[in-house]
């Protein structure tokens, strides 16, 4: 009988840290941005772009804010399409440049990547 009520509370204990363990994935996730690549520079002189898909818990920048990003601190291939994960550590305004060859961004981004 004490071994059936030994099995019983271990048991419940395993399921409630596995669930804990699961609330906790969720809330870190959701200290990062989501954002879609929407431009690469391929030696055009054009920014490198993410757009906002998903906004932090607690950050300032909104769905649909676009972003200049260093390409080289991702740490394996982009594309265009792809989506990804980050902290953004500062960013300020783009400023007002205008081009004719290019898509600017909003703002220009330190950001740090999550890999998921």
């Amino acid at each position: 009988m004490k071994t059936n009520i030994l099995k019983i509370c271990v048991s419940f204990i395993v399921i409630i840290s596995m669930l804990t363990a699961c609330h906790n994935d969720d809330e870190s996730s959701s200290l990062y941005y989501v954002g879609k690549v929407t431009s690469l520079n391929r030696g055009d002189g054009c920014q490198n772009i993410i757009e906002i898909t998903k906004k932090a818990e607690d950050g300032e920048l909104g769905k649909g804010a676009t972003i200049s990003f260093n390409r080289e601190l991702y740490g394996s291939t982009l594309k265009i399409g792809d989506n990804v994960y980050f902290k953004i550590i500062d960013y300020k305004d783009f400023g007002n440049v205008f081009t004719t060859n290019c898509v600017l961004p909003q703002y220009a981004a330190l950001i740090e990547f999550y890999n998921k």
